[in-house]
């Protein structure tokens, strides 16, 4: 079988978060987006704040393709997502 074609699930099993641990995540993810590399980037502080913050609150349904490029980058709910490879 090609493994390169199989998609793979994300599992939507997070560890158990105690509210102390996410204060920490998010406080990382604030240093993160005011560091050089996203201080310029706006999109990639968006995409990254989106899936941090998805990720947190146990929203793994909104971490698909299509939901980040509508949410994330304000594409048309239409659009074809192999376009844009």
């Amino acid at each position: 079988m090609d493994n390169s074609t199989e998609k793979r699930e994300i599992s939507p099993a997070l560890p158990s978060l105690d509210e102390k641990a996410r204060q920490v995540i998010l406080l990382e993810l604030e240093r993160i987006l005011k560091s050089r590399p996203f201080r310029t980037s706006i999109r990639s502080k968006e995409f990254l704040s989106y899936v941090v913050r998805n990720s947190l609150g146990g929203h793994l349904e909104n971490l698909k393709e299509r939901t980040i490029g509508v949410e994330v980058f304000q594409r048309d709910p239409d659009y074809a997502t192999e376009m844009t490879r």
